[in-house]
């Protein structure tokens, strides 16, 4: 099942799309180095949204406009994300896992704050 589906409605392209437009402003890239953010950012989204709904099944029966607002504090927290998460991997590439992991709960925190209402 995508998380689209799940949702019902596409946000983990609102997500990942942000964070590809936040990262491509850093520095010019080669098309290779695109495409890899490209795959991370897809990677980085729907791992967050999937991760919102296993934590957060109430997701599921919140107001579009609840979802709406989730999304947007997980896009606002994905500059900061998407910056920890590179230059943490270039400072330690043995801990990507990890680093990866730490990416993904800061935009799930960011979510679940709004959801929850703190």
């Amino acid at each position: 099942m995508k998380i689209d589906e799940t949702l019902g409605f596409g946000s983990e392209q609102r997500v990942h799309a942000f964070v590809i437009h936040h990262a491509t402003r850093r520095t010019a890239m080669t098309p290779t180095q695109a495409s890899h953010l490209d795959t991370l950012a897809n990677k980085l989204g729907t791992a967050a949204l999937t991760t919102l709904i296993r934590l957060c099944p109430e997701i599921r029966t919140a107001s579009d406009e609840l979802r709406e607002a989730v999304c947007a504090a997980m896009r606002a927290k994905s500059g900061q994300a998407i910056d920890e998460l590179l230059d943490d991997g270039k400072a330690c590439p043995w801990m990507a896992e990890t680093i990866f992991a730490s990416a993904v709960m800061t935009l799930v925190n960011a979510g679940i704050q709004v959801l929850r209402g703190h």
